[in-house]
């Protein structure tokens, strides 16, 4: 695929979505960052649980996981909201 057959299908991917000037190019990538900033914040968390769960017993890492996923969920659901 060249260049312009390249830039051609990100133009019309980019219509399609309602992105047709500077303005709103720039409000797509914020709020793509800040899709990704949740989604990160989100994985720390759930992982920061389990390996807690893990370090006290290795045998609880079911439990860690299913906590961990749940306060995911609590933390990601607010963030979601306000972004």
């Amino acid at each position: 695929m060249d260049i312009t057959r390249l830039g051609d299908f990100i133009y019309k991917l980019l219509e399609k979505m309602g992105i047709e000037d500077s303005t709103g190019l720039k409000a797509f990538i914020i709020q793509f960052i800040k899709f990704g900033l949740v989604g990160v914040s989100n994985t720390f968390v759930t992982l920061a649980v389990y390996y807690i769960f893990i370090w006290i017993n290795p045998s609880l890492y079911q439990v860690g996981n299913v906590i961990g996923w749940i306060l995911g969920v609590l933390k990601t659901v607010p963030l979601n909201r306000k972004f």
